[in-house]
Parts: C-alpha cells; structure tokens; sequence
C-alpha cells in the first residue's frame, strides 16, 4: 500500500476498531483533501512508467481498504452501520477521483471495489432490462432475448466481482446497442446480430449463436446455388459492418467480426466444394440416349464384349453400367431385366439394324484415317 494512504488506513482501523466518531466527517474529510493533494504533487514530477506503478499502488491500497470496509459493515447490524458508511463514501470519493483524473493509469483488469460494484451493477441491471425491452420489434425476439440473458445476466449480478475493463465495456454495449435499437430500420434479425457484433462482443456463447442462426438459414434453403447465394450475402454485409465500439468483451479473445467472416468462408467453401461434388455426379448419372432399341443395344453391346473391346468377365456389370447410363427413344430408363434378354437373345431383325451401323462406322472410319 502506497505511503500516503498508511495514515487514512490507521485512522479507518481505529474507527472500525471502536473509535471516537464525533469528527469522523471533519478527520476523513481532512484525509480525501491530503490523498488527492499528495497524489498530485506526486504525479507532477513522475514519468510515464512510474505514473503506472504509482496510481496502481493506490487502486490496489484503494480497493483492498473499500473490500475490508464492505465486507465488515454486513456484519454489523443496520444502527451500527453509520460510520462505516461515512468510510465507504470517502473511500468511494478517492477511488473516483482516481477513475476520473488518472483513468490512462489504472489496472483495468483489476475488480472494482465491492461497495462500488454493487451500486453501479444495479444501476446496469435496470438499463439491462430497458434494452431486452427494445428486441421485441425484431423477428425471433425469445431467441435474442435468451441469448443475451443467458450471457449478459451472470454479469450483472451484485456479488460478483467485476474489473474495471469489464464493466465499462458493458455500460458503453448497453447504452450503445439500445440507441441503435432505437434508430434501426425494418426487423431483420440478422442486422441485429450485425449490430451487437460491430459492438465487439466476442463472448463464446454469441459466436455459437451466430453459428447456429446460419446453419438454420443454411437449412431453410434446398439449393447449393441459394444456400451459397446467402452465405455470401451474409459475409459481405458482415464486412462491410462498421465496428462501434472500440472497447472489446474478452481481449484475450479475437473479434467476433473476424470469428464469424471465418466461419462463413469455411461454409461458402464447402458448399462452393459441395456444388462441385454435385455437377460430377450429376454427370456421372446422366443418361446418354442412342437411336438404337433395347434389343438392338443388347446385340451391340455384346458384340464388344465378345471381340475383347470391353474386357470383364461380369457381365452383369456390363448391364448395370449400360442401364444406368442409356436410354432409348421407347426406354427412357432401360430395366436391367430387359437388357439381360436383349444382350442374350438376339433377333435377326435387330442384328442386322447393328451391323448396318457397324457398317457405316467402318466406312467413316475409312474416310478419315
């Protein structure tokens, strides 16, 4: 604990220890004046590194002293609360006059100090519920509003301790994220989720929130080429989404913008992969039609198989091939049955409609080579 606050702790432990209280005003008074004092005399002639260490030394003295207070007054029976109070509220003033002149100094991820938590936690729960109020113009409302009870909520509770970092962020999300509920065009939910990412907030359970809103989209739609359409409308709309704020949930984390933009390239690959997949086998199943009969195909087919043009000894692979890729002007779709007799059994008729075309081919192929 920094030397100028050794005075104002002995002074807080005599009180608390069952002091005198008829000038508990006055002396604590006297000591908010000779604190600041000090620290501004001190801060004139400190560089910059030193400035840090400095201003820390007193939050950390600061929130220690404020912690012991608090928590010793809720033992204390509400008639015997009066002079702790007085402490907390001169306690409460020099912490502020720290946050308010030297805010570059301070450790801000160090918790605030409970009694100062509990009244500004309260006061962000009731602005809190005002904005979850704002969501029922959108689409979907009980799912955003879950969202953000189930992730914000736990935050907001007064027994928790929350760092200095931490809770500005979310004063600036909520007064922020309601004025542009408050201006915003139309019920499109996904500008709702674009407008609480361009605040930064990069909390796990939103990012799984987005992911699982785009997969239900992605559901929604029956088409490769309408889900990419989408998926891409979805991304450029996500990049050209203006960061608010420049205040971020979880530091140690990456913006959700960058989370969510990865995410969509991933999916817009793997349909883009899936489309592709797609043309090949809707290729691979295409029906190629000839201007030959069943039968007739039967005895052109066999006739490769015999002279060694096509080589396997499975003939019914011959068959599945050819039915799965032929038809004919009577057969848009050649029944293995059918072309088992046609390849077996041969009619005079049809041999020599084959060996007409057989005839040609050699002809053409005369011609050309």
């Amino acid at each position: 604990m920094n030397y100028e606050l050794f005075a104002l702790e002995e002074i807080i432990n005599g009180f608390l220890e069952g002091g005198e209280d008829e000038d508990i005003k006055r002396i604590l008074y006297q000591e908010k004046v000779r604190v600041l004092n000090s620290i501004k005399l001190v801060m004139v002639n400190c560089n910059h590194e030193s400035a840090h260490q400095y201003i820390r030394g007193h939050q950390h003295g600061l929130t220690e002293l404020m912690d012991i207070v608090f928590q010793d007054r809720k033992k204390t029976p509400p008639e015997s609360q009066r002079i702790k109070d007085e402490i907390l509220q001169s306690l409460s003033y020099l912490f502020k006059e720290l946050e308010s002149k030297y805010s570059s100094f301070l450790d801000s991820f160090v918790p605030i100090p409970k009694a100062i938590s509990t009244e500004r936690l309260s006061h962000l729960k009731v602005k809190f519920e005002r904005l979850l109020s704002s969501f029922e113009n959108f689409e979907s409302p009980i799912l955003s509003l879950r969202m953000l009870r189930e992730t914000l909520t736990p935050e907001l509770k007064r027994e928790k301790n929350i760092s200095l970092s931490r809770f500005q962020y979310l004063q600036e999300f909520i007064d922020t994220l309601e004025l542009q509920l408050s201006s915003a065009q139309g019920n499109d939910f996904f500008e709702l989720l674009l407008l609480v990412a361009g605040l930064n907030f990069n909390h796990p359970d939103f990012y799984n929130f987005c992911c699982d809103f785009f997969s239900r989209q992605r559901q929604a739609l029956h088409t490769i080429d309408s889900q990419l359409e989408a998926f891409s409308l979805f991304k450029n709309r996500l990049v050209q989404k203006q960061i608010a704020m420049a205040k971020i949930y979880r530091p140690d984390l990456e913006q959700i913008g960058v989370s969510l933009q990865r995410f969509l390239e991933t999916e817009i690959s793997f349909l883009k992969e899936l489309k592709g997949m797609s043309e090949v086998v809707s290729f691979a199943n295409e029906h190629f039609k000839i201007n030959f009969t069943v039968r007739q195909l039967g005895i052109f087919v066999s006739l490769q198989a015999a002279c060694g043009i096509i080589q396997t000894d499975r003939p019914k692979l011959i068959h599945e091939y050819v039915t799965g890729h032929y038809s004919t002007d009577e057969a848009e779709h050649i029944s293995e049955k059918s072309f088992k007799n046609a390849y077996y059994n041969n009619a005079r008729s049809d041999l020599d409609k084959v060996l007409e075309k057989l005839t040609e081919m050699l002809v053409l192929g005369q011609k050309r080579y």
